[in-house]
């Protein structure tokens, strides 16, 4: 579903499994977009060609909401 997601032009690398253990907070911040998008797709009816702006709409709340890892007082955004 990666690929279906991904904005034209985007190249997505595949991690091998055992990979993903030494970036477990980006995958974190992956897996709670996931389900963000997954919530926001079954939630409307959106034509499939603007999955992509739904992914990058729910990129950026994701980036103004969450704290930053280094100081607290401020977004990653």
């Amino acid at each position: 579903m990666g690929c279906q997601l991904a904005a034209p032009g985007t190249h997505i690398d595949q991690v091998p499994k055992d990979g993903h253990s030494k970036i477990g907070l980006a995958e974190g911040a992956i897996d709670e977009i996931d389900h963000m998008v997954t919530a926001s797709l079954l939630d409307t009816n959106i034509p499939k060609c603007y999955w992509d702006v739904v992914v990058e709409h729910c990129t950026l709340l994701n980036a103004v909401t969450q704290s930053c890892p280094t100081d607290h007082g401020i977004t990653i955004y």
